[in-house]
């Protein structure tokens, strides 16, 4: 089976969409952060994704595809992308969310429902009959000053399935991490894809979709 490989990486900065989710700590305050986010409890199967979600999806793929139809030979993953925005919008709020929610086709589902939609598509595209396999990850990265609003974090992780991990964007390790991690996703296929961490950003979703 030929192996193909498309990873999105998100970086959200404080004036961006996540910044009214976020609030500066000092340090020693966000040890205990991750008490709160349950992790997740995906099963094998789940019932099959809404007609309105799959119709999101496609009108989304198509805008990504026309929009990127000028900047020459990729692979672009409009699913990787859309989850990743997806994680982002459960952060948003007023104009942000609106805004987001037409980008990304659902202005008529609730968060709730949305979340369990998504939840239920990525179930199903990670349990495909072999020997297709489809294997999807997502991550959140937060500078360690700041706390992210616990619903956003629970939401995501449960949703999304995705890890949450709190690091020192300041130490030149943290770049090293977060590539590790990317690496360890895609078996090596992208060993880096950060260089550096700019001072404003306190945040990053990750989605890697491997195939």
């Amino acid at each position: 089976m030929k192996k193909m490989t498309c990873l999105l990486l998100a970086g959200l900065l404080l004036t961006g969409t996540l910044a009214g989710g976020c609030q500066r700590i000092p340090a020693a305050r966000g040890a205990g952060l991750l008490a709160d986010v349950e992790a997740a409890s995906w099963p094998d199967q789940a019932p099959r994704p809404s007609s309105e979600l799959t119709d999101a999806v496609n009108h989304f793929a198509w805008d990504l595809l026309e929009h990127s139809i000028d900047e020459g030979n990729r692979l672009i993953s409009p699913a990787s992308v859309w989850l990743a925005l997806a994680m982002t919008l459960n952060g948003a709020a007023g104009s942000t969310y609106d805004e987001l929610a037409d980008v990304l086709y659902v202005p008529g589902l609730s968060v709730s429902d949305r979340n369990l939609e998504a939840r239920n598509w990525q179930i199903g595209l990670r349990n495909l009959p072999e020997p297709t396999r489809l294997d999807i990850a997502n991550s959140i990265w937060y500078h360690k000053e700041y706390q992210p609003a616990s619903p956003f974090m629970q939401s995501t992780a449960a949703a999304f399935d995705a890890e949450i991990h709190r690091l020192n964007f300041a130490d030149p390790a943290a770049i090293e991490t977060i590539n590790d991690w990317v690496s360890q996703m895609t078996e090596g296929a992208i060993d880096s894809i950060i260089n550096e961490i700019d001072v404003q950003t306190i945040m990053y979703l990750i989605n890697a979709v491997y195939f």
